[in-house]
């Protein structure tokens, strides 16, 4: 299916993250296919997340993870913080390997609960904070002091028809950066368009149409801790 829905959308970089409960073999074997295409048409591919994403209690997931990161098809360690995945000491522990491993952290948090998350982001000064739906508005000052990225996901609250969305305007107010992702994935977004994602981000998040094109390409790059250049029209 994602084949036939980026390759004529102007995207210029994806990021695709596994593990997402599936089995160590079969993530080392999604690892080795798109590694196998770095350049995506004309985009490049980043992806192969160790992926710490609800599933706890699988430990063969870790280990894999570190076989992807030790063999170049992971670029990002990437954990999903909540009551039903992985704890604010168990985030940490993994943190502190993904770092030894020298793989960015990127934390999913404060998606479905109100837990701190955001604040953890910034303590263990991760790439970007994702979702943030229910994070404490306090929190966003930390953030922005660590200079963690702020990734809004906004196509998740659209397509559940529930929760809260993301406060855009709080953050922006706080001083973060904010990025807007799609999400897409077959649970909770199969919304694949980031411009949709960026209308969305500005009618109902709080951002100004320019932060909105901000948040779908400077942003997105700088989530991904991408080098950044200059587009001029």
């Amino acid at each position: 299916h994602i084949n036939g829905s980026f390759p004529d959308s102007g995207h210029e970089a994806f990021r695709i993250q596994g593990q997402n409960g599936v089995e160590g073999p079969t993530v080392l074997a999604l690892g080795v296919s798109w590694g196998a295409f770095p350049l995506w048409g004309r985009a490049a591919v980043h992806g192969a997340d160790m992926g710490q994403v609800c599933c706890p209690d699988q430990q063969d997931l870790f280990v894999c993870g570190l076989n992807d990161a030790r063999q170049g098809l992971a670029h990002y360690c990437d954990v999903f913080v909540e009551e039903n995945a992985f704890s604010h000491d168990e985030t940490r522990q993994i943190a502190a390997c993904a770092r030894s491993e020298g793989l960015p952290l990127k934390l999913h948090v404060d998606q479905l609960t109100t837990s701190g998350g955001a604040a953890l982001a910034a303590e263990l000064e991760a790439l970007s904070a994702d979702h943030l739906e229910r994070s404490a508005p306090g929190e966003f000052t930390r953030l922005a002091a660590r200079k963690t990225i702020s990734t809004i996901l906004p196509g998740c609250t659209f397509f559940l028809g529930k929760g809260p969305w993301p406060d855009g305007r709080a953050m922006r107010e706080a001083g973060c950066e904010v990025a807007i992702a799609t999400d897409f994935n077959p649970g909770s977004s199969h919304i694949a368009d980031l411009g949709l994602c960026g209308m969305l981000a500005a009618t109902q998040c709080g951002l100004s149409l320019e932060e909105a094109l901000w948040g779908i390409t400077r942003g997105g790059a700088k989530a991904l801790g991408l080098k950044i250049g200059r587009a001029h029209v």
